[in-house]
Order: C-alpha cells, then sequence, then structure tokens
C-alpha cells in the first residue's frame, strides 16, 4: 500500500507534472523504511523525475541526502550527469 502511494506519482512526474511537493512529503515519512522495495520506490521515482525536471531530484537529494538509504540514494542519482552525481555522494558523505 506505501509503495502504491508513491508510484502513484511516478508517471505524472516522469512527464514533467505532477505534485512534487506531494511525492516528496509521502517520500520523506518513508526514507528510513527497512523494506527494500519501499526504498526502490523512492528511488525509482526520483530517478524519473530528473529525466524531465532533475533540479527537484537534485533539491531532493541535498535535502535529504543524510537520511537516505544507499539504495534510495544509488536510484535516484543513477540518470544525474557524474558530475553531479560525485557533488551529491560528497555531500552524502558528509552528513
Amino acid at each position: 500500500m506505501r509503495r502504491s502511494a508513491l508510484l502513484a506519482s511516478h508517471d505524472p512526474l516522469a512527464a514533467g507534472q505532477g505534485d512534487f511537493e506531494h511525492f516528496e512529503r509521502r517520500a520523506v515519512l518513508m526514507l528510513q523504511e527497512q523494506e527494500f522495495f519501499i526504498r526502490k520506490a523512492i528511488g525509482w521515482v526520483l530517478r524519473s523525475t530528473c529525466k524531465k525536471t532533475p533540479l527537484r531530484t537534485i533539491g531532493f537529494v541535498e535535502r535529504h541526502a543524510g537520511e537516505m538509504s544507499a539504495l534510495t540514494f544509488r536510484e535516484a542519482t543513477r540518470a544525474l550527469e557524474p558530475s553531479q552525481q560525485q557533488r551529491l555522494q560528497r555531500l552524502r558523505a558528509n552528513r
């Protein structure tokens, strides 16, 4: 059910539309979740979002890098430019 709530935002956000703030409110509540598929879903939505609106994904990662699991972080940053990935990895390491 929780994963479905996250994935309901996928298609609109991947198309560059949708309510990112609503997704972020949901996702932040689940960042500490231990469930693999919840962690994967958050990262997947962020990765898909960054293809059309990369600043949304970058901003989310900047705000929550210290709370994200390695899986969520890796999935979220996978589609970013290598220089952005490295910058965010450094940011995450310093938190």
